[in-house]
């Protein structure tokens, strides 16, 4: 008989599994529309299903992931150091983006100055947050509640 738990590990690697194939499918499909627009037109409307298909997937994932106290991580046990890097490496990302789809001829050159900088920025917020561990966190204030 199986019980529960498995079958709901069974449906969490299957679902893992899915999740991936649709995102390395999506991420084909963005790179063919990038590299040759001619067959990008073609196959274009497959972006927005397997985009449709992973969400869906990561919010199966969250529904069927094994809740273990033991294993959890909790928004509290973030270090600054990879909070400061995740925020760097996203902010970095996003502006790449915009310059690639610059018109301009120079957008290459845009998107490489963007890259340096985000290693450098990570570096130095790497550096920082480990050295200032803990100064960084939430507000901390001394003397009294009472207003002068």
């Amino acid at each position: 008989m199986f019980s529960w738990l498995k079958i709901k590990r069974a449906i969490s690697k299957l679902v893992d599994f899915i999740g991936n194939l649709s995102l390395g499918a999506w991420l084909l499909v963005q790179y063919i529309c990038v590299t040759d627009p001619h067959l990008g037109e073609s196959v274009n409307r497959f972006s927005m299903p397997l985009m449709g298909a992973i969400w869906i997937c990561l919010i199966l994932r969250s529904i069927f992931e094994d809740r273990d106290a033991k294993t959890s991580v909790s928004a509290s046990d973030l270090s600054p150091r990879s909070s400061g890097i995740t925020v760097v490496l996203l902010t970095g990302g996003a502006a790449m983006w915009f310059a690639s789809k610059s018109d301009s001829n120079y957008g290459f050159v845009y998107m490489t100055l963007v890259l340096v900088g985000t290693i450098i920025i990570a570096a130095a917020t790497w550096r920082f947050a480990s050295k200032n561990a803990g100064a960084i966190g939430e507000a901390r204030f001394e003397g009294s509640a009472k207003p002068k």
